[in-house]
C-alpha cells in the first residue's frame, strides 16, 4: 500500500513539474550581487520546498485514509461475512447468539424422530416410579441393620496375665513383703481389666445376636418387597410406554416451537439493529470519504501551485541546477544569514562552503538520509533540522485531529442506527437525517479538524502568495 501511495504522489509531482511556467525578467544580477536580496530570494525558495515536503506527506496520509474508508464501504456494500467485524461487539454477540439459538433449535427439531427409542427406557423408569410410589412409601423404613462394631476396632484388647516377680528364699521379711505387695497389685489390675473385657465381650455377643435377628427380618421383608415390585413392573404394558413416549414428544414439540418463536424474535430484532447500523455506517463512511477527498483536492491544488511557483523561482537561474533542493537551500540560507558568505558563487561562496562541509562529513546532503537520522544533523544543519521538526509537528497535530474527526464520524454513524430506527417507527426519516447531519456539524472533533485544516492551508497559501508577490514584483 505504501508503494501504491508513493506512486500516486510521484504521478502528481510529475504533473506538477510539467506545468507551463510564467516568465519573469527582473534584474537577476542585482539579486545575485546583493546579499540581502539573495537571502530573501533563497528564503522564498526554501518556503516552497518546505511546503512541498509537508504537502507530500499530508497527501500520503490522506490517500491512505481514503483507501481504508473505501475498503470499509466495499465490505459494507458487498454484504460479505467480514461485515460482522465492523459491528459493535455487543451487537455482534446479540446477532451471533440469536443465530446459534436458532441453529440449536433446528437440530432439536431434526433429532425428535430419533429420540423415541432413547425415551422408552427413561419413560419405563418413570412409569415404574409412579406405580411403585405407594409401595416404596410402605417400605420406606426398609434399611439393612448396622453390624455392631468389633471390639478390636474400639481398641478393646483382651488382657494377658502379668509376669509376677519371684521371691528368693534368702531374703529379708521386709523385702519379701514388698515383692508380694507388687505382685498383688499386678494381679488386682489384671483381674479388673479382665472383668471389663469380659463385660464388653458379653455385650458384643448380645449385639451380634440382635443384629442377626434384625438381618433375618430385613431379608425376609426385602424378599417380600422385591416380589411385589416385580409384580408391579410386570403389569406395565408396552401400550402404556408408547403412549407416554408420544405425550413427551408432543410436549417437547410445544417447548421447541415456543423457544423457536422467542429465538426468531430475538434474531429479527438483532438483524434489524444490524441493518440500521450498516445503513448508518455506510452514511458515516461516505461522509468521511467526502471529507478526506475534499482535502485531497485542496492538498493537490496547493501542491501543484507550490511546485509551479518553486520552478518559476528556479527558472530565474540564480541557483545552479545541482543545488536546487531543500537540503542545499537550508545550508545556503544559514551561510548568508550568519554572514559566512555574501554570494553563492566564488571561492568564498555558499557553493564552495557547502561542498567543503560535505567532503568533511560535517553535513548530510541526501534528504532521505537526513529524515532517517534527524537527531544527527541538529548541530551542523540546524535550519534543516528545525524545518523538518516543524513539518513533523504541524502534521502530527493535523493527523491527530483528522483521526479524531473520522473516529467521531464513525461514532455518529453508530449512534445514527438508533436515530434511523426511531425514524422508521414514526415514518420520519428526513427528520432523522437532519438530526444525523446536525450531530456531525456540532461534533467538537470535526470542528477541531476543520480548524486545524484551515490553519494549515492558510499558512501554506500565505507563503505561496508571498512568493508569487515576489515574482510579480520582478516583472
Amino acid at each position: 500500500m505504501e508503494n501504491y501511495i508513493a506512486q500516486i504522489i510521484d504521478v502528481l509531482m510529475k504533473e506538477a513539474e510539467a506545468q507551463p511556467l510564467d516568465t519573469y525578467t527582473g534584474d537577476i544580477m542585482a539579486i545575485k550581487n546583493d546579499p540581502q536580496r539573495l537571502t530573501q530570494y533563497i528564503e522564498y525558495l526554501l518556503n516552497m520546498e518546505t511546503s512541498i515536503l509537508s504537502c507530500q506527506r499530508r497527501l500520503g496520509e490522506l490517500l491512505n485514509e481514503e483507501n481504508l474508508i473505501q475498503s470499509k464501504i466495499i465490505n459494507i456494500s458487498s454484504n460479505s461475512s467480514d461485515i460482522k467485524k465492523q459491528l459493535p461487539i455487543q451487537l455482534q454477540k446479540q446477532l451471533n447468539d440469536s443465530i446459534a439459538s436458532l441453529n440449536a433449535i433446528e437440530i432439536r427439531k431434526k433429532n425428535l424422530p430419533y429420540i423415541e427409542k432413547a425415551l422408552e427406557n427413561s419413560v419405563k423408569k418413570e412409569l415404574i416410579e409412579k406405580k411403585t410410589s405407594v409401595l416404596k412409601k410402605k417400605y420406606a423404613h426398609l434399611t439393612p441393620p448396622i453390624s455392631p462394631e468389633p471390639l478390636a476396632t474400639k481398641e478393646i484388647i483382651k488382657p494377658t496375665l502379668p509376669v509376677l516377680k519371684k521371691i528368693p528364699l534368702l531374703i529379708s521379711k521386709k523385702n519379701r513383703d514388698s515383692i508380694k505387695q507388687e505382685n498383688d497389685l499386678l494381679m488386682s489390675e489384671y483381674q479388673k481389666a479382665k472383668a471389663q473385657y469380659d463385660e464388653e465381650q458379653y455385650r458384643y455377643t448380645q449385639a451380634i445376636k440382635q443384629y442377626d435377628q434384625k438381618m433375618s427380618l430385613y431379608l425376609e421383608e426385602k424378599k417380600q418387597y422385591d416380589a411385589e415390585l416385580k409384580r408391579i413392573e410386570l403389569t406395565l404394558t408396552d401400550e402404556e410406554i408408547r403412549h407416554e413416549v408420544k405425550t413427551k414428544i408432543e410436549q417437547q414439540q410445544v417447548v421447541i416451537q415456543k423457544h423457536y418463536v422467542e429465538a426468531k424474535a430475538k434474531y429479527d430484532e438483532a438483524k434489524a439493529e444490524c441493518d440500521h447500523f450498516i445503513s448508518a455506517s455506510r452514511n458515516s463512511s461516505n461522509h468521511a470519504l467526502l471529507v478526506v477527498r475534499d482535502e485531497i483536492q485542496e492538498a493537490t491544488a496547493l501542491l501543484k501551485k507550490t511546485v509551479k511557483t518553486k520552478n518559476e523561482l528556479y527558472a530565474l537561474n540564480i541557483v545552479f541546477g545541482k543545488y536546487r533542493n531543500f537540503v542545499a537551500l537550508c545550508s545556503f540560507y544559514e551561510y548568508l544569514l550568519s554572514g559566512r558568505c555574501s554570494s553563492l558563487e566564488g571561492t568564498g561562496g555558499a557553493y564552495n562552503i557547502y561542498e567543503s562541509e560535505i567532503r568533511a562529513n560535517r553535513i548530510i546532503s541526501r534528504l532521505s538520509d537526513i529524515i532517517s537520522s534527524l537527531g544527527q544533523i541538529q548541530e551542523n544543519q540546524d535550519l534543516a533540522y528545525e524545518k523538518l521538526q516543524n513539518i513533523d509537528s504541524e502534521l502530527e497535530i493535523l493527523n491527530n485531529k483528522t483521526d479524531k474527526a473520522l473516529s467521531a464520524l464513525k461514532n455518529i454513524g453508530d449512534y445514527a442506527s438508533s436515530i434511523y430506527s426511531k425514524a422508521s417507527s414514526i415514518a420520519d426519516s428526513s427528520k432523522a437525517t437532519a438530526l444525523y447531519s446536525s450531530n456531525i456539524a456540532q461534533n467538537t472533533a470535526v470542528t477541531a479538524y476543520n480548524t486545524a485544516r484551515t490553519a494549515y492551508y492558510t499558512q501554506k497559501n500565505a507563503e505561496l502568495t508571498n512568493a508569487l508577490g515576489y515574482l510579480i514584483a520582478l516583472k
